[in-house]
């Protein structure tokens, strides 16, 4: 293998191992997974051994692979650490007091395409927690639980099903946010049903984008 191929070889390794990596491992504080982070300290230098080459090798299919790898090197230095971006981010906020128990309620309808980026519900007051919180997609429900499930199930902290359940000074507080956003075609509905009495208000929050 000359030089330039074994160069040339262990670039596309590391390009083809990446995305692999990119999911694998505990994350840094800022979300990134520390292999991801190690690996593009890895394509950095590897872009100084790519600077350091030039097509004069006799072999076409090298010559080729360079050509290929010189283009997506320009991509991998764009990406993103922290992940995906968001363009047009928006927030939809809806309210409802002292709903009646057995009743339904979309506090936020968002009608279009769009991507989702995370949602929020509060109860303020009523005793059971048997009211729901409910996360529809495309007619698909993401999420339907009540907030007295969540707490049984110990849902009140940071997890990869995206759903956490948080207490507050008289009000609870449901989060909904998965690893990365999830795009919808049709419409979006933040909804609940309400499963006891005496609850003051509930507040529904999506943020959202293009």
């Amino acid at each position: 293998m000359t030089k330039h191929a074994s160069v040339v070889f262990s670039i596309v390794i590391s390009l083809l191992a990446s995305p692999m990596l990119a999911h694998a491992g505990n994350k840094h504080h800022d979300g990134t997974p520390y292999v991801l982070r190690g690996m593009l300290e890895q394509v950095k230098e590897i872009n100084g051994k790519i600077d350091g080459l030039d097509s004069d090798d006799d072999n076409p299919l090298l010559e080729e692979i360079l050509t290929e790898i010189q283009g997506l090197r320009g991509d991998v230095a764009s990406s993103s650490v922290g992940g995906a971006t968001i363009k047009g981010a928006k927030k939809s906020e809806g309210l409802i007091t002292s709903p009646v128990n057995g009743t339904t309620h979309d506090l936020v309808t968002i009608t279009g395409s769009g991507t989702f980026v995370a949602a929020r519900m509060t109860k303020q007051g009523g005793a059971s927690n048997i009211t729901t919180v409910e996360l529809v997609i495309d007619g698909q429900t993401i999420v339907g639980r009540t907030y007295a499930a969540l707490d049984n199930w110990g849902m009140t902290q940071n997890n990869p099903y995206g759903t956490v359940l948080l207490h507050g000074n008289g009000i609870d507080a449901v989060t909904i946010g998965f690893p990365q956003p999830i795009e919808f075609e049709d419409s979006l509905i933040l909804r609940t049903n309400v499963g006891e009495s005496g609850i003051v208000q509930m507040i529904g929050t999506v943020i959202y984008g293009q």
